[in-house]
């Protein structure tokens, strides 16, 4: 009978399809994750790193197999006041709480840039940083002989080609090595809104002391915006 009513109450939990995140915001089971993910660990790790005002612009998390993540090769999205977050059911990713926690990391902070945009943006300070280290990728990818126009790299937003560049021409495994200590991961270098979101994650998730030394100005900002004593 306990045997019973233990695997009783693990299949409940797996069947559950509604959490909160800091008792406020709700996040929807759409489509299961694979069984070994806990999702009351995603949970209690992000409550432990982010402070929760930084979630003011999101009004529900889903899980679920959506076919704008699918079409464009993405795990998750904010979009709309929601965070979208792939369940991996059709992926061949590996999988993992850690890799889950750092997608909805990275998509609270593109929700809070959102209310930050003047502080982030208006000195052209991060922008400046991002452009310049945009520009040391350039002189690396030409002399690796790949053939593309400097133009695409000075222009700080999202462009498709740009990113289809990085993503198939190159690959992210290769580009990871040729940006080390230029960038903190090679998605960051898509666009400058990416290269935020990717140091807001760095600097809750990763290493701030690297994050601050590749990224001075990006780690300021982030620790201007979040308003805590530098660690």
């Amino acid at each position: 009978m306990k045997e019973y009513l233990k695997n009783s109450f693990n299949k409940s939990l797996k069947e559950k399809r509604e959490y909160l995140l800091f008792n406020k915001v709700p996040l929807f089971i759409i489509d299961f994750f694979p069984d070994h993910i806990d999702i009351n660990y995603i949970i209690k790790r992000i409550e432990k790193n982010i402070p929760p005002s930084f979630l003011v612009n999101i009004d529900a998390i889903y899980v679920g197999e959506f076919e704008e993540l699918n079409n464009r090769e993405i795990q998750a999205m904010y979009k709309d006041s929601a965070i979208y977050l792939s369940s991996f059911k059709n992926s061949n990713i590996p999988v993992s709480e850690e890799v889950i926690v750092v997608d909805i990391v990275h998509e609270i902070g593109h929700s809070f840039e959102e209310k930050v945009m003047y502080e982030l943006y208006h000195d052209k300070k991060l922008e400046n940083e991002f452009i310049s280290k945009r520009k040391r990728l350039f002189e690396i990818l030409k002399s690796e002989e790949y053939k593309i126009s400097e133009d695409l790299f000075l222009n700080p937003e999202y462009d498709e080609k740009f990113d289809l560049f990085l993503y198939k021409k190159i690959g992210y495994e290769k580009l990871s090595l040729l940006t080390v200590g230029l960038f903190t991961s090679p998605y960051s270098a898509t666009s400058l809104r990416e290269y935020f979101a990717n140091g807001f994650e760095e600097f809750y998730l990763g290493d701030k002391k690297y994050l601050m030394e590749i990224c001075p100005t990006l780690f300021k900002k982030i620790k201007l915006i979040s308003n805590i004593e530098e660690v």
